[in-house]
């Protein structure tokens, strides 16, 4: 008899927490319920949810209406967003705010001629080199001019002299009839590298560090092709034509040849901000194939481009951005996605994600899709 009792109690006992577990799965369901078909499932997501455009940081800039450029003008430049653009005009720089069309003339208040001007990297500065005929000998000064605040200033390094500091300015004497065949520059740095050509094509190389302390590559080399800078390092690419041999110029100025094994022709082609060093196999002027590695490491890593192509339509953002320009059929392709741009007209370059092109006297910006 006790035993049955215990067993009844038991079963009650039972009865109960079947209960209590079949009312507490009612009540989660019944509150799910209601959260998906009351309060979830009446808000609008796309309604409220805020969107956000991966745009430059720097700036809320817009693309602007198409620009209506003036007659004789050449060497036109974007600044690396576009927010200015810059050409030459009867012997002048001009520079042109492309949201306002604002237009200014850039007055160097010295004797002699533009001899070179390019962006600098990531900012809104011209560098501008100064041609000057002296003597036996061309002078070359330099000038950066601040686009957004319409200042000129000339370039000039700091002299100790008898316990007397004094400012002189930045300049390179170099043969008669000279001139300045590419600019390079390493915003991260501070470093700008120069390659001059005299009257007989033989070309020597300068770097102005920061402080703009000015000295001579001593490399034995003066047949020299395409030149670069590795943006994180003071380290200096050039190429040696005719054998077409690439070399690096450390900091501790010693120069050794680049590896480039199983690469047939290579050419020099760019440096990104990650370290890379990018070259091409180049037959008759034209790249087939582009290979790509950092100074640390021994093997290239290969890019089969789709046709043969000319180095200037080339366009390296980094390895996984590579865009080549088909001017005949105005269209400018990203190799990795096989992703092709349609364009009017001229391409002038890209610049950050946009693209920007000349088609009926008239320059047009354009977000790169």
């Amino acid at each position: 008899m006790k035993k049955y009792e215990k067993q009844k109690k038991s079963f009650k006992h039972m009865k109960k927490i079947i209960f209590f577990l079949l009312f507490g799965f009612m009540l989660q369901f019944t509150l799910l319920f209601f959260l998906d078909n009351f309060v979830l499932g009446k808000r609008d997501i796309t309604g409220k949810m805020a969107f956000k455009e991966i745009t430059n940081t720097q700036s809320n800039f817009k693309i602007p209406d198409p620009i209506d450029l003036p007659n004789n003008i050449y060497n036109i430049q974007l600044s690396h967003t576009t927010h200015y653009l810059s050409y030459i005009q009867n012997g002048e720089i001009k520079v042109l705010n492309t949201n306002t069309n604002c237009e200014k003339t850039i007055n160097i208040p010295s004797n002699g001629y533009i001899s070179y001007y390019t962006w600098i990297p990531s900012s809104e500065r011209l560098y501008i080199s100064l041609k000057k005929n002296i003597k036996n000998n061309t002078k070359f000064t330099f000038f950066v001019y601040d686009a957004k605040k319409d200042d000129l200033n000339q370039a000039k390094y700091k002299v100790s002299d008898n316990g007397k500091n004094r400012e002189e300015d930045c300049k390179i004497i170099y043969n008669k009839n000279s001139k300045i065949k590419d600019i390079k520059i390493s915003n991260l740095t501070g470093m700008f590298l120069l390659k001059l050509e005299n009257l007989y094509s033989h070309n020597s190389l300068y770097t102005f560090n920061r402080m703009n302390a000015l000295s001579t590559l001593k490399i034995k080399d003066n047949n020299i092709g395409n030149i670069a800078l590795m943006l994180n390092t003071d380290t200096i690419l050039y190429e040696k034509l005719p054998s077409n041999d690439i070399y690096c110029v450390f900091k501790n100025k010693i120069v050794k040849k680049l590896n480039v094994n199983g690469i047939t022709h290579p050419s020099l082609i760019s440096t990104d901000k990650d370290g890379l060093i990018y070259l091409g196999t180049s037959t008759n002027k034209k790249i087939s194939t582009i290979f790509y590695r950092t100074l640390d490491e021994s093997s290239w890593e290969k890019l089969n481009l789709p046709y043969a192509i000319n180095k200037k339509n080339i366009f390296i953002i980094n390895k996984d951005k590579i865009y080549i320009n088909n001017s005949s059929q105005n269209t400018l392709t990203e190799i990795n996605s096989n992703t092709a741009i349609k364009y009017k007209g001229k391409l002038i370059g890209i610049y950050n994600d946009k693209i920007a092109y000349l088609y009926n006297s008239k320059l047009i910006i354009n977000k790169l899709k």
